[in-house]
């Protein structure tokens, strides 16, 4: 063996032709040698592969060429996102994005060696998604290797000098008309939970938080009578294990639960209710109470004002069920749940509703009720013909 010195450290040909080089750098906790190895197909290609190495060491950087970018970015998911989201379903999106997306892309690519033309190629290879999801993806690494980054396995964060590409055009979201809401509303008369939609129309609760409302937090005979939000049905994927041999967490089924309110939106906000809400919240009290008494033990006391027939949670799926059922009863066609949402605030705000009264009743910030949930209800821009009405008034 061709073995020769080098101020970056010793160079030597192996028995196959390649050469490969390595930089001692003292001992590990345990005692063995840390030692930091390169190969490459010339003499001059390894020494140059050393200095930059050295040159990283020198500067706090310590990569471990083992390190792949989905290792990396699996640890990143276990020990940092997971102490901050607030709920599983956020992991699991984590997860999901990481199993199905990066890992089969980019996981066994060396995380020191990871450039920004791959994270460019990746980026491009998912033009075809959701802009919002392509730019969740890409905030994923850049937060990733920042990571890395701080801990000295990386010399630079490549993912934040990637370039989002173009990707597919967002279709606006198309709130129902008043004639479609009162369609839908007289396709769901007579379904056990009728009340729901009532409600939700009303006051544009999302399907978890509506599912969520329990008994205690209605106030029908008060003065106003109020809904108080306290809680919202969520999935909560069941025990996370790892699948031998791939280091990756799976799921194993869910169960429906009701937990805390979306961190983003106001946990606390109480809303009045309706007349026509609260004639059908009576109406369903007595409803319930009559499956209650059907199905003796085996109802399951949760409180709840939405349930199943013997008192458990209502699981998402069976609501979107309902839903589309009704949806297309009344001729409306394919929408989902939260259609109901964006409707309500579309609807208010074309009424003359301000944004700001909006986001009271939505919880939620102006500026993202306004841009999140706030659709074109009219085909044709009018507001325009009001100038003439202002500039003649001046006149």
């Amino acid at each position: 063996m061709n073995r020769r010195g080098s101020g970056e450290g010793a160079i030597y040909k192996s028995p196959d032709g390649r050469w490969r080089g390595a930089v001692d750098l003292g001992r590990k906790p345990d005692g063995t040698r840390n030692r930091k190895l390169v190969s490459g197909r010339t003499r001059n290609e390894v020494a140059g592969k050393l200095r930059e190495l050295r040159k990283d060491i020198d500067q706090g950087v310590n990569p471990d060429a083992r390190m792949t970018v989905g290792d990396w970015m699996g640890r990143y998911v276990e020990t940092v996102i997971a102490g901050r989201v607030g709920d599983d379903k956020t992991l699991e999106q984590y997860e999901r994005m990481l199993r199905v997306h990066i890992r089969p892309a980019l996981g066994a690519v060396r995380v020191a060696e990871l450039t920004p033309e791959q994270v460019d190629d990746f980026l491009a290879a998912r033009s075809h998604l959701a802009k919002a999801y392509v730019g969740r993806m890409r905030s994923f690494l850049i937060a990733g290797l920042d990571h890395a980054l701080k801990r000295g396995k990386v010399a630079r964060n490549v993912a934040a000098l990637s370039e989002m590409p173009k990707c597919k055009e967002r279709v606006e979201r198309q709130p129902m008309t008043p004639e479609q809401v009162a369609a839908f509303e007289r396709a769901a008369r007579g379904e056990r939970i009728e009340a729901l939609f009532v409600v939700a129309f009303d006051s544009g609760l999302r399907p978890g938080e509506m599912t969520g409302i329990t008994w205690a937090d209605l106030d029908l005979d008060g003065r106003p009578p109020t809904l108080s939000l306290s809680g919202a049905i969520h999935l909560k994927p069941r025990r996370r294990t790892d699948e031998p041999g791939d280091g990756e967490s799976v799921y194993r089924g869910y169960d429906v639960i009701r937990g805390k309110v979306k961190k983003s939106t106001n946990p606390n906000r109480t809303v009045e209710l309706s007349p026509a809400a609260v004639d059908a919240l009576k109406a369903h009290r007595a409803r319930q109470a009559a499956e209650r008494l059907a199905a003796g033990p085996l109802w399951t006391d949760h409180g709840l004002v939405f349930c199943s027939e013997i008192g458990t949670p209502i699981d998402p799926a069976n609501l979107r069920r309902v839903f589309s059922r009704i949806a297309k009863k009344a001729g409306i066609g394919h929408v989902f749940p939260y259609a109901i949402r964006h409707t309500t605030a579309s609807l208010l705000i074309d009424a003359g509703a301000s944004v700001e009264e909006v986001a009271d009743l939505f919880g939620d910030d102006p500026v993202t009720l306004y841009r999140h949930y706030r659709h074109r209800v009219r085909k044709v821009a009018s507001a325009g013909t009001r100038m003439r009405e202002l500039l003649g008034a001046e006149r």
